[in-house]
């Protein structure tokens, strides 16, 4: 969220596109698969509701299709050679390719994002709250030494030590 409350009219155009796909890339891994973490599941967060189900399917196909494997048409390339009059001595050249690409309004595709994001943070807050509940449920009548003897947690710090390993 932090990256899309950085774009700004002020900005460089790319540096706005890098704020942006950074944004969105961050919010999509939470429904990506992964060994070290739970993905939030596509149908439980949308939910029967079909905005929300084409806002995501928007911003997926934005980030897989644009951004990160330039597949779908919002860049296009048109190559031709030009043909000189007959009169000239050269008839041919230069051989040519243009491309176009669909510029983005980043600032309002962010406000998009960022109402998406809104959701899932709530959706995630709700899990967590459920969660949270049915651990406290579980738990409530043992008696507070056995409680107790579960010891101390276990936090592991983060680190970058093992960079290419994945955590457990």
């Amino acid at each position: 969220m932090d990256f899309l409350r950085c774009i700004s009219i002020d900005k460089a155009v790319i540096v706005n596109e890098a704020l942006f796909i950074s944004g969105l890339n961050s919010f999509l891994k939470c429904f990506k698969p992964s060994n070290a973490r739970c993905a939030i599941t596509k149908a439980d967060f949308i939910n029967g509701d079909t905005n929300v189900a084409l806002e995501l399917k928007y911003f997926e196909s934005l980030r897989d299709k644009h951004f990160m494997h330039d597949e779908n048409s919002m860049i296009q390339t048109a190559e031709f050679l030009l043909l000189h009059p007959q009169a000239c001595a050269e008839r041919l050249g230069p051989a040519s390719v243009v491309w176009n690409k669909k510029l983005l309004n980043y600032y309002s595709e962010a406000e998009r994002l960022k109402a998406l994001i809104y959701l899932a943070y709530n959706f995630v807050v709700g899990k967590i709250d459920y969660y949270g509940d049915k651990i406290i449920e579980r738990y409530k009548d043992l008696p507070y030494e056995e409680l107790r003897a579960f010891g101390v947690p276990k936090i592991k710090l983060a680190s970058k030590d093992n960079i290419s390993k994945n955590r457990i």
